[in-house]
């Protein structure tokens, strides 16, 4: 099935909002929402309909995040780069 382009769609170029986050957006009202990371790190819009299953912003597929079926939910690169983090931490408290 071929995916509509963006702009056949529903967008919300609003701020990420705690009471109503991309994961909302995206799953229920079927909006396209900005990439978060686009947004903080380079003040660009690229839309996208992917989101961070840990902290429900929106991501770019591939660039900014990733999901991979069966494999859990899916993970901006931020909230991977932190899960990461946190192994090397236990890694190395269970060497020493």
């Amino acid at each position: 099935m071929k995916k509509p382009k963006p702009n056949a769609l529903k967008i919300d170029l609003s701020s990420f909002d705690q009471k109503n986050d991309d994961r909302t957006k995206i799953a229920d009202a079927e909006l396209w929402v900005p990439c978060r990371i686009c947004v903080s790190a380079f003040r660009r819009v690229r839309l996208t309909a992917r989101f961070c299953g840990t902290c429900n912003q929106a991501f770019c597929e591939g660039e900014h995040g990733t999901f991979a079926p069966g494999k859990g939910p899916a993970r901006c690169i931020v909230c991977g780069a932190k899960d990461e983090e946190k192994k090397a931490k236990a890694r190395q408290s269970a060497s020493i």
